[in-house]
């Protein structure tokens, strides 16, 4: 990668280190957090859920302002705002609309792949969150029908 890459480039050692973390984060809100929503009242399950997506889609706010171009910023916050909208579309009417956004948000993330669309990314957070985004979707959606 060049300098002037919009891929940010980890050495190994780097990015195993700041991989780490994650794999123990997602490891907890995927075998703790979301298995939760079996027992928590559904009003209570929902809100949590919508927090968790405005929380993941904020990541991506954070990434645009560190980018530093402002056209950038708006479209990650405009992004962000879209995943928002679907949250309470989750909260009020369907479960399902929760599932529709986390995996549209893995599809964002992918859009990022590579420095193609949007903020600077770091490279590894790219196609781990994606595959976060997907299996959380998954189970959400199963969690719903049952």
């Amino acid at each position: 990668m060049t300098q002037h890459s919009p891929v940010r480039n980890f050495d190994e050692p780097k990015r195993i280190a700041r991989f780490s973390p994650g794999i123990a984060l997602s490891a907890i809100v995927l075998g703790v957090a979301i298995p939760a929503h079996l027992f928590l009242p559904e009003d209570l399950s929902r809100l949590t859920i919508a927090m968790i997506i405005g929380i993941i889609s904020g990541a991506y706010i954070g990434f645009g302002a560190k980018d530093g171009r402002p056209h950038i910023f708006v479209l990650e916050l405009c992004v962000a705002a879209l995943f928002g909208i679907m949250a309470v579309a989750g909260v009020l009417g369907s479960p399902y609309w929760f599932a529709v956004a986390l995996f549209a948000h893995g599809l964002w993330d992918i859009a990022h792949h590579n420095g193609l669309f949007g903020a600077k990314i770091p490279r590894w957070y790219i196609p781990f969150c994606a595959v976060i985004d997907w299996i959380a979707a998954l189970i959400l959606a199963i969690l719903f029908t049952i």
